[in-house]
């Protein structure tokens, strides 16, 4: 009896689990749509260069979301632009959509001569992605929210005359002191460009931080045959 009542205990806090996401994702009526078109009418009013339209509330896995709106731009029509309200505040993922070729080349700047390669190249996600809802300029953008948090480099040598492993390593990691922040950094060693860097390069390495100050480890997987993927370096403190 003990057991069946532990069971209809668990099924009890599952159950309000799935009711209180369905509240929080269900079906968004004509009051809370308004609402929603309310927020896009306030980014029209920022952003003042541009022109947004509402395109409904943004849907979930268990419905649609209240406090998150899908927008179009009609300077940037394909992108996956969103407004979303939390505790009173809105918030936009549209500065980091207009600045991202700006966040690109800043950190093709930064990165410009740290690694010995015939060229590389560098993608950005943007970790922080959204911002409150000001129309600020790219300086301000990078100074404030871009940083080297899911960053990708890729060195492309045709001899694949790459550095070893503990250069690799030691790069990085002066790299992530020099930046002060939570770094998460992949760099691809490739023989030329690929659609696949993660199946066609050489290697691969990447170095992962848990806190400001500590990085968990860097760890290169390797795509030749004498060679097995492991970590380099682990736990390195500063």
């Amino acid at each position: 009896m003990g057991k069946r009542n532990a069971w209809l205990r668990v099924g009890s806090i599952g159950m309000l689990f799935v009711l209180l996401v369905a509240l929080m994702t269900a079906c968004v009526g004509p009051i809370g749509r308004a609402e929603q078109r309310n927020w896009v009418k306030k980014m029209n009013k920022v952003f003042k260069d541009d022109e947004f339209t509402y395109e409904g509330p943004a849907q979930g896995e268990y419905g649609q979301y209240s406090n998150l709106a899908v927008v179009h731009s009609k300077k940037y029509p394909d992108a996956l632009l969103y407004v979303k309200e939390k505790d009173g505040e809105l918030s936009t993922n549209y500065n980091t959509i207009r600045y991202h070729d700006e966040a690109v080349e800043y950190f093709e700047e930064y990165f410009d001569g740290e690694f010995d390669c015939d060229e590389y190249e560098i993608t950005f996600w943007a970790h922080n992605q959204y911002t409150p809802l000001e129309d600020i300029s790219a300086e301000k953008y990078i100074k404030k929210y871009v940083t080297c948090n899911e960053v990708s480099i890729y060195l492309i040598r045709e001899d694949k005359t790459f550095p070893f492993e503990e250069e690799m390593s030691d790069k990085m990691i002066e790299i992530a002191k020099d930046r002060d922040e939570v770094c998460d950094l992949t760099v691809f060693c490739l023989e030329e460009m690929t659609d696949n860097p993660v199946i066609d390069s050489v290697c691969y390495y990447k170095l992962y931080m848990d806190r400001r100050g500590h990085v968990k480890y860097v760890r290169v997987s390797n795509h030749e045959p004498e060679k097995e993927s492991h970590y380099v370096v682990e736990d390195v403190h500063w």
